[in-house]
């Protein structure tokens, strides 16, 4: 996968699952910056990067289709994408 074609999955990832970059960052092990300057073409991720992003896409996938996260709250802990897997989940079951 070349630059552009990362960060445009960066960014369709992040809005598909309403994600900030400090979310991403946060799951990621990095530092927000290093997501943004992603996003804005001012560095390149690193192999291990791209590896952990996909995983992370995967790892949200899962969690979108589990119904037992819902209504698991903040203070309940889970991690940033569990709470909005939950978030997404309550939305498609309303439609």
């Amino acid at each position: 996968m070349d630059s552009k074609e990362f960060v445009q999955k960066l960014k369709d990832f992040r809005e598909e699952y309403k994600l900030t970059q400090e979310d991403v960052a946060k799951e990621m092990g990095v530092h927000f910056s290093t997501v943004n300057r992603w996003e804005n073409c001012k560095a390149r991720p690193s192999k291990l990067a791209l590896q952990q992003f996909e995983s992370l896409e995967k790892k949200m996938k899962k969690r979108i289709g589990r119904s037992k996260y819902k209504n698991r709250s903040r203070s309940q802990g889970g991690s940033i994408f569990t709470r909005r897997a939950n978030r997404m989940n309550s939305k498609n079951n309303k439609a």
